[in-house]
């Protein structure tokens, strides 16, 4: 059996096989432990939350462009910003 928590709470017992199939209608983090307490990793659901929660509209394509671009070292940045 596995224990599913949430919140440092149990939420239920799940026999290994059903693991999966209760998984899928988590919507939040849930820790994994066996019947005696040990943590055996998480699962953490998919989300719709956007890429840069402070740019909603910026897409997987345009963080590898802006990646892409030359940058600054932290010696240029420091110099730019006066610290020298």
């Amino acid at each position: 059996m596995v224990v599913l928590w949430a919140n440092g709470k149990v939420l239920d017992t799940v026999n290994e096989a059903d693991v999966f199939r209760r998984l899928l209608r988590c919507t939040e983090r849930v820790q994994l432990r066996s019947e005696d307490g040990r943590p055996m990793g998480e699962y953490v659901p998919a989300t719709d939350d956007p890429l840069i929660p402070w740019e909603p509209n910026v897409t997987a394509e345009e963080i590898e462009r802006r990646l892409a671009e030359p940058g600054f070292t932290f010696d240029e940045v420091k110099q730019k910003l006066g610290w020298k």
